[in-house]
């Protein structure tokens, strides 16, 4: 074989097994294309259906097939808020017949599937099948909404009616509130009106969502302080309110009430009925005028007004004041022999009472020493506090008392300084008698070696003659 004929048959089985591998291609080309084979393509067949419903009803499914029979698919679900608007991926599996499920209200869209390969006969191949998109429409399940009220107070505070919405309506798991969305701050009072709004967006409001309420004024009680004053001398009123909201005083009213005329200088002793003036109402409280009582009283205590003991009581008396003061027994502590008790009186008033910070109680009693004489106050359990000051003159004895002081007078005569002060003079007549005998050794001591000098200065002049 000549030269010439080798290179033709190499050249001849070179293009053969081109023809081959062009062959093979061809063939592979024909399945990885829209194509399962050259003449049998993959298609949708069924396109997703689009639903409607209610969210609470059940689960909805969108779902295609394909035209190969139980060929398993690759695929994801896009989703758009319009038709046409980009999806975003929603969802993605493998299956023989892809498919999205949807139940919620927040699930409503367009939505389209796309399929990147199928797998049948032990084969995968890759395809670009897109499907035509399928409106969902699912509606928030609508529920009622009722308020509690719709009458509310003013309390200084922004409020706004309490909604409640029945159990029964709700899908079980889920958790709905409802409030009231208004334009302006609903704190003063008047009226309003608001859109009540859930905070799950799975609900809407069944019926109207328009909601009116009123925030009323409040009551605010106007009177002045009680009080108890001395005929025929000056007093002032102090003004006392009741029923401010929050951090409301009354700097927030536009006005000052006031006490008319006819109610000061009063010089006769009695009970008066004392009632402001001034506005009915302001933005947010109604107000209510109500009387208080103002007593004129009388100075003094005396005769049949005091009993169980002879005296008279000074201070601010109302009128019909009746005092009974009553002697008592009771252990009061820190007291030693020392402290000698004389007395020990309790008062009450049976009738009426005493104004002021303290009255003044006199007791007549001349059985009582002045000497040493001291004066406390003492509680129920015996503890004991000063007095407000007590004098002792011809017989009687003034003890000045708090008027809310609920214990005992005690009246007793206190040895302890007269001990202390035997006690120092005591030490200052012994430390005397040790400084006069030190002062006597002494001097004994130093005329010895005065003695002793003077008998050797005579030696030894003696001695020299």
């Amino acid at each position: 074989m000549s030269k010439y004929k080798k290179e033709v048959i190499v050249i001849a089985v070179l293009f053969a097994v081109m023809i081959i591998i062009a062959a093979s291609a061809g063939l592979t080309a024909g399945k990885i294309g829209t194509n399962a084979y050259a003449l049998d393509p993959i298609e949708i067949i069924t396109q997703p259906k689009g639903i409607t419903g209610v969210y609470g009803d059940g689960k909805y499914k969108l779902e295609i097939k394909l035209s190969v029979p139980n060929a398993v698919a690759t695929y994801v679900w896009y989703k758009s808020e319009r038709e046409d608007s980009v999806g975003v991926k929603v969802s993605e599996g493998e299956g023989i017949n892809p498919s999205a499920e949807v139940r919620y209200a927040t699930d409503s869209g367009y939505y389209y599937c796309a399929v990147t390969s199928v797998s049948y006969d032990g084969q995968a191949y890759g395809v670009n099948l897109v499907s035509e998109k399928a409106k969902v429409n699912i509606s928030p399940k609508p529920v009622n909404v009722k308020a509690k009220t719709t009458e509310l107070t003013y309390n200084e505070e922004w409020q706004s009616p309490e909604l409640v919405i029945d159990d029964a309506e709700i899908v079980k798991g889920d958790t709905v509130n409802a409030y009231l969305e208004t334009e302006k701050t609903t704190k003063n009072a008047g009226t309003y009106s608001g859109k009540i709004r859930l905070d799950n967006p799975q609900y809407k409001v069944n019926g109207d969502e328009t909601l009116s309420f009123s925030i009323n004024k409040a009551k605010l009680v106007i009177k002045i302080k009680e009080v108890g004053v001395r005929a025929g001398r000056d007093y002032e009123f102090e003004i006392e309110y009741d029923g401010f909201k929050g951090t409301d005083d009354e700097s927030v009213l536009d006005f000052t009430p006031e006490v008319p005329s006819r109610y000061y200088g009063l010089t006769v002793a009695g009970v008066y009925e004392v009632t402001c003036t001034g506005k009915e109402e302001t933005e947010n409280y109604y107000i209510v005028y109500e009387p208080a009582k103002l007593y004129v009283n009388e100075g003094t205590l005396e005769g049949g007004s005091i009993s169980g003991i002879e005296g008279t009581a000074g201070g601010s008396f109302r009128p019909g004041t009746t005092m009974t003061v009553k002697e008592t027994e009771l252990n009061i502590k820190g007291f030693t022999f020392l402290k000698s008790i004389k007395s020990i009186y309790t008062t009450e008033f049976p009738t009426g009472g005493a104004d002021g910070e303290t009255f003044t109680l006199n007791i007549e009693d001349d059985t009582i020493s002045p000497f040493m004489l001291a004066v406390c106050l003492a509680d129920k359990d015996g503890n004991t506090e000063r007095t407000g000051g007590f004098v002792f003159n011809d017989g009687v004895l003034s003890v000045t008392v708090p008027t809310d002081f609920d214990g005992a007078i005690v009246i007793y005569n206190d040895y302890t300084v007269l001990l202390i002060i035997g006690i120092v003079l005591f030490l200052v007549l012994v430390i005397t008698l040790l400084v006069i005998f030190k002062s006597k050794q002494k001097y004994n001591t130093q005329l010895f070696y005065y003695r002793a000098a003077e008998k050797e200065a005579d030696r030894y002049r003696n001695n020299r003659r």
